[in-house]
């Protein structure tokens, strides 16, 4: 397997074992990210939202632990996949309908979905497309630390991108009281 592939498939099982402790750490936090599965998704799929919450946050659970078994990293990286699109054509879909729905991907950041989603998803996508072409075998253990290593930053980059973004975002001008 080649490093880079071996990265990839870090970063992939980073961000999804990230993104499911979030959304489990708390009863609260699975119940704001089934709202906003049921707002994100077509209205007749809308009753249906917790049961695919429960569903996405199973598999986002499972992407990391298929990934650590070279004889299932191929499953992971197909798995991570199938998430991603659904994640793409409902952020496109919100997107298009002007909906205002809060991005759960990581949380409770109260960030409406928007472009930068859509690109942070086609990223992953094409980490998970790296992965899938790339032969596997099973890697050496130094060459596994190393790509946590370098994965690391690239991932916390992805999951933090809505803090990164407000950082950097220009604020309007505080007002000065007048006396």
């Amino acid at each position: 397997m080649s490093f880079a592939a071996l990265v990839c498939e870090c970063l992939v099982g980073v961000v999804f074992a990230v993104a499911a402790a979030t959304k489990l750490r708390d009863t609260a936090g699975f119940g704001e990210f089934a709202d906003s599965v049921r707002d994100l998704a077509p209205p007749f799929v809308a009753r249906w939202s917790r049961p695919l919450a429960g569903a996405v946050v199973a598999l986002e659970v499972s992407v990391p632990g298929l990934l650590l078994v070279p004889a299932t990293a191929r499953v992971g990286l197909a798995v991570a996949g199938l998430l991603l699109t659904g994640f793409a054509v409902a952020i496109g879909a919100a997107l298009r309908r002007g909906a205002g729905v809060a991005c759960r991907c990581f949380g409770n950041t109260g960030v409406p979905v928007g472009r930068r989603h859509l690109v942070r998803t086609a990223v992953l996508l094409a980490a998970v497309g790296f992965g899938l072409a790339a032969p596997h075998a099973p890697p050496a253990a130094v060459d596994l630390a190393s790509a946590v290593a370098v994965s690391l930053p690239f991932a916390v980059t992805l999951i933090a991108l809505d803090q990164i973004v407000e950082l950097f975002a220009p604020s309007a001008p505080e007002r000065v009281k007048e006396s």
